[in-house]
């Protein structure tokens, strides 16, 4: 098995948080206004997703492909029931007619993607700010920036776009039996997680998944079929890993409260940090020991095995020839176990 090696946690006292929002909302707040999570941020008719059809899925075709097969168009209004999308097969001619789950309006922004999703009719619609603090800047149709405290956690990988969303714990194995997901960071805490699981979370309207590890095939399989509009965090590394025990209370505590996932800068930004301590020991998890084997992930040096001879803070050297020693940094680092 392969155990990553992790910095974890950190916090930041003037942190600007970018809240973003609907660009066809209209903003309520104004620069230097201290506000509360709850406060309203923004108002307007908003069309929200009402369902989301894996086309790609159903018709057996690449996302690439799926355009071929749609009997809609953007905009079109549309009774659940009607058609959607049709195939016919070339063994045996077998016919493959997809139907609309629900009524509502077209919305193909995604179609390339392989997804198809059902917006319902437009309504009024408000947006809470979702973090305390003091507001620095509004740029209208763009983002809130909120100057505030949080915690930034560091896990192993965050692929796909940044998002936020409310921090949601999956309580049952199946996501369709969830309440909702929509527009949610969705916290999954078991191993094995397989490439369905995470599909049916990102169908549900989920922004994005964390999760403690994902084996390196699945990993890859996922990341061509991921859209573009969804992120997955892992917060070990590869293989069927759960999330560090010193990790999941904070993931908790934040559980209904905004965070947001920066694959930029490879974070998870958590916005309660009220009662929370952190100790000087728990900013580096370190399981790394002298002579350990170690498979390097470092740009320069990806893939190459070596043996760790020296740990000077968050650095170790490395041996991966006989007269070559390197530094590298221990997150980039795993053990061969």
């Amino acid at each position: 098995m392969i155990c990553p090696i992790l910095k974890y946690k950190s916090t930041e006292e003037d942190y600007i948080f970018k809240r973003k929002f609907n660009k066809s909302l209209d903003v309520v707040v104004s620069k230097d206004d201290i506000v509360k999570r709850d406060a309203i941020m923004a108002t307007g008719e908003v069309a929200e997703v009402k369902s989301r059809v894996d086309l790609a899925a159903a018709l057996k075709v690449k996302a690439k492909d799926v355009s071929k097969y749609v009997l809609c168009i953007q905009g079109e209004r549309i009774n659940r029931g009607d058609p959607v999308a049709y195939r016919r097969g070339r063994v045996m001619k077998r016919e493959i007619r997809i139907q609309a789950p629900s009524s509502g309006v077209v919305n193909l922004n995604q179609i390339k993607e392989g997804i198809l999703k059902i917006l319902d009719f437009a309504s009024e619609s408000t947006v809470s700010v979702g973090v305390g603090g003091k507001i620095v800047s509004v740029i209208r149709n763009k983002h809130v920036s909120i100057k505030t405290k949080v915690m930034k956690i560091h896990p192993f990988e965050v692929l796909g776009r940044s998002v936020q969303g409310e921090i949601v714990f999956l309580k049952n194995e199946n996501p369709s039996n969830s309440i909702s997901l929509s527009g949610s960071l969705v916290v999954v805490e078991r191993p094995n997680i397989d490439i369905s699981l995470l599909r049916e979370i990102e169908m549900k309207g989920a922004k994005g998944v964390i999760i403690g590890g994902l084996s390196f095939n699945a990993y890859q399989k996922f990341r061509k079929i991921a859209s573009s509009y969804f992120a997955l965090c892992l917060m070990e590394g590869f293989g069927n890993l759960t999330i560090n025990p010193k990790v999941l209370p904070l993931l908790k505590k934040n559980d209904g409260y905004m965070a947001e996932l920066d694959s930029k800068n490879n974070e998870l930004v958590l916005t309660y940090v009220q009662r929370e301590v952190v100790e000087e020991k728990d900013k580096l998890v370190t399981r790394l020991r002298r002579k350990m084997l170690v498979k390097i992930v470092d740009d320069n040096f990806w893939g190459e095995y070596g043996q760790v001879m020296e740990i000077i803070g968050e650095y170790a050297k490395v041996q991966i020839a006989k007269n070559r020693i390197i530094d590298i940094n221990v997150n980039n680092l795993f053990v061969i176990l």
